[in-house]
């Protein structure tokens, strides 16, 4: 290894982006899932009628270990379009000029069913004794105890004819030191009782409750009620809205109950555009263009596709041609990226020529088709037939996890599915596979497995999904793995130096059964002389290095060069040898 210390790394296998639809849950950020239990705590329960859930539940069943998933609405007006909103309530102090706003944590209707309860105890939780006399000026007292006050504690001073209100600004051992100047003058004698001022939030819908006490007005405090609440709840947001009302009468009044209202789902009126989404950098990434900023993920699925036309009625996806947009938005990230395979669905219920005829629209290395729709069993004897790419997505993972992601994931069991919604027979299996479409199919005693591993590119070096995702693999390990080169010296010794890293790790990949070929020269090969960087090339500061594989047989080398720009991305030419 050189001087980098950075090692060679394969890139991300089995990571599935999953775009859907959800009752809850951040809008159109990436949330990473390692569980299914996870799933449900962030996005609420399935939305009736929607595929997403059984999907990522399928893809865990099938061994996947990590995935992103994106919760997509409609968040764009048009016309009289009702978009995803927030359920609200507003609380007033006891002026009753506005205090503060609590909106759910997400958009959707759920929060509507969110109840809020305020209260300010009646009795102080905590209260203590001045031990020595404080004059006005001061901004320390010594009390008889000091637990229950830390930094940010508002106190109430009360010696029975007057009040003082001062925040504590650190606590040591018994004396209290105030971020203030007392005003007035303290006796120890009168007695002068402190005590700390606090208000509890209670939230609350069925099935969850969460409850904060001890919250304080100063932003000083740990458990300052907008940061705290923000930072902790599930089902809350807290917004602060300013005003001049002096404390203690800032602090709101009590409420039993008010509710939240005014939630929207935002599905009625779904658009393509709303998975198409665009990428205008932080806090305007949408759709699609929320998975952009994902390195982790090398498969993206949408497996809702199918369920927003059910949702739409027709106002936004109003034919076929919406849904073949997003799937060929979908063919469009990946291949720009150059660094993931999209896993496209085939419309429900379709006939093998309907399914050929869907095909043939597009033609890409950097998709995939799977067919049938798989049937999963429900509560009781009902079962449902789903969209494939989230079980299809777990299933790579595992296959990746087991063999390698050299291996192409075909002959492999779908676990968690009871039946295919269409059986095919071995003519139409044929006919299919020679068409670029993943078969999943009965094999009797065998089970229900994927028969086919092909992307539906009509290039015949990228007919294979293995050939893909290695070539993909090692353009994310080269493009990592070689940044430390931008500030070198474009010269022989770094050719060398490169060719050398790059050759052992492409060996080490040779010996695992990556490539073909009885020597690593059958296997592999890679150039990093003057030959690709002739002076012109030195000069515009680039430096190129041409990596040759034999994935599959027969043994052809599928050829790609690393152009990496001394202060920018490394990008791939490809191109067969």
């Amino acid at each position: 290894m050189s001087k980098n210390d950075v090692p060679l790394v394969l890139g991300p296998s089995g990571h599935v982006g999953f775009l859907g639809l959800c009752t809850r849950g951040p809008l159109h950020t990436p949330v990473c899932i390692s569980e299914l239990d996870e799933f449900f705590e962030t996005f609420g329960l399935p939305v009736e009628g929607g595929y997403l859930a059984d999907s990522v539940r399928g893809f865990f069943e099938n061994g996947g270990k990590i995935c992103y998933v994106v919760r997509v609405a409609h968040t764009f007006a048009r016309g009289d379009s009702e978009v995803a909103a927030v359920a609200t309530a507003a609380f007033v102090d006891k002026t009753g000029a506005d205090v503060f706003r609590i909106d759910a944590s997400s958009e959707g209707e759920w929060g509507n069913e969110v109840r809020v309860k305020v209260k300010t105890p009646a009795m102080p939780k905590a209260q203590t004794l001045l031990v020595r006399d404080v004059s006005a000026g001061d901004n320390k007292m010594q009390v008889r105890s000091s637990r229950g006050f830390e930094q940010g504690t508002i106190c109430k001073l009360d010696d029975g004819k007057k009040q003082e209100y001062v925040t504590v600004a650190r606590v040591e051992g018994k004396d209290l030191i105030f971020a203030s100047r007392i005003k007035g003058g303290f006796k120890s004698s009168a007695p002068t009782f402190v005590q700390p001022m606090t208000f509890d939030i209670e939230a609350e819908m069925p099935g969850n409750r969460e409850r904060f006490d001890d919250l304080s007005f100063s932003p000083l405090s740990a458990r300052y009620f907008e940061r705290f609440i923000n930072q902790s709840s599930l089902l809350i947001r807290v917004r602060r809205i300013p005003n001049d009302t002096p404390f203690p009468e800032c602090v709101p009044e009590n409420v039993d109950r008010i509710d939240l209202t005014g939630g929207t789902d935002g599905l009625d009126h779904l658009l393509p555009a709303d998975f198409i989404g665009s990428n205008d950098g932080p806090g305007q990434r949408y759709g699609l263009g929320a998975l952009e900023v994902v390195d982790d993920i090398d498969l993206i699925a949408i497996p809702d596709l199918f369920s927003a036309r059910e949702f739409s009625r027709g106002r936004g996806f109003r034919s076929a041609k919406d849904v073949e947009a997003v799937q060929d938005a979908m063919i469009t990230h990946c291949e720009r990226l150059a660094n993931r395979i999209a896993l496209l669905d085939v419309p429900p219920s379709a006939n093998h020529e309907q399914v050929l005829q869907w095909r043939l629209q597009f033609d890409s290395a950097f998709a995939a088709f799977y067919f049938p729709w798989l049937v999963i069993p429900l509560e009781g004897r009902r079962r449902r037939a789903i969209p494939p790419s989230g079980f299809i997505g777990g299933l790579i993972a595992r296959s990746d996890a087991t063999y390698g992601v050299h291996k192409p994931p075909a002959n492999e069991i779908v676990e968690g599915i009871v039946d295919l919604d269409v059986l095919l027979s071995d003519e139409h299996l044929g006919v299919l596979n020679s068409q670029g479409i993943n078969c999943i199919r009965n094999i009797h005693a065998r089970g229900l497995r994927v028969w086919g591993a092909r992307t539906i590119s009509s290039d015949i070096q990228w007919r294979y999904l293995n050939v893909r995702r290695i070539v993909n693999a090692l353009r994310y390990a080269v493009e990592h793995g070689t940044q430390w080169i931008v500030f070198e010296p474009n010269t022989p010794g770094l050719w060398k130096s490169i060719t050398r890293d790059l050759s052992f790790f492409m060996e080490d990949l040779w010996r695992k059964g990556f490539f073909q070929g009885k020597s690593p020269d059958e296997g592999f090969y890679v150039i990093c002389d003057s030959s690709t960087n002739p002076p012109e090339n030195v000069d515009a500061g680039v430096l190129v290095c041409e990596i040759g594989v034999a994935p599959v047989r027969p043994a052809e080398f599928i050829a790609f060069r690393i152009h990496q720009h001394m202060e920018d991305r490394a990008t791939e030419d490809a191109n067969l040898r």
